[in-house]
């Protein structure tokens, strides 16, 4: 076998996690550090992200809609994953085999399934918001502080039977429950 010329120049050095290659031929005069040669990039901070960050960081200047909520404040109640097929659902488990995921069922589906689960995914996300406007949750510091925080007690048990209810009504939405098991 032939080595070409290029790999007889260079020749690897491990030492300490790193490797580090050489000329073949030459010493370095210090030991690498890390990153050498790298460029330095220069960034522009637009003007409505500056006031964005100063009204951040002054609470009292900061407007409603503005507002910055914890992440808990983006997620659905836990009662919303009974009425959603296993597809649409994160796998939880690290490591798992692609063949044992909600993933593989997803993907392994036909397009006219796909279309299916979209219509039904669709539709219950219109009838939860539906059901939440009528009972006042009117954006995500609403949804937050009621919902989630479950600061009017009870309402999120109300807006889970109004959702249950609504979906026995729909005879199409109860075909495609059933179509991918769920059970209502």
């Amino acid at each position: 076998m032939q080595i070409s010329q290029a790999s007889q120049q260079v020749y690897g050095k491990f030492e300490a996690n790193k490797y580090t290659f050489i000329k073949k031929g030459s010493r370095p005069t210090q030991e690498p550090t890390g990153v050498q040669n790298a460029q330095s990039d220069t960034v522009q901070i637009s003007e409505k992200a500056k006031t964005f960050v100063q009204k951040a960081q002054d609470d009292t200047t900061i407007s409603e809609q503005d507002k910055i909520l914890p992440v808990e404040a983006y997620s659905l109640p836990g009662w919303m994953g009974d009425f959603m097929p296993q597809y649409v659902i994160a796998d939880t488990k690290l490591g798992q085999p692609y063949l044992e995921s909600n993933s593989y069922l997803r993907d392994s589906l036909g397009s006219a399934e796909k279309e299916d689960l979209s219509e039904y995914m669709q539709n219950l996300r219109t009838i939860y918001m539906d059901e939440s406007e009528r009972r006042g949750i009117e954006g995500l510091e609403d949804y937050y502080n009621s919902i989630v925080l479950n600061k009017k007690t009870g309402l999120s048990e109300e807006l889970r039977q109004a959702v249950h209810q609504r979906l026995i009504e729909d005879p199409r939405m109860m075909k495609l429950a059933q179509h991918f098991g769920v059970t209502i």
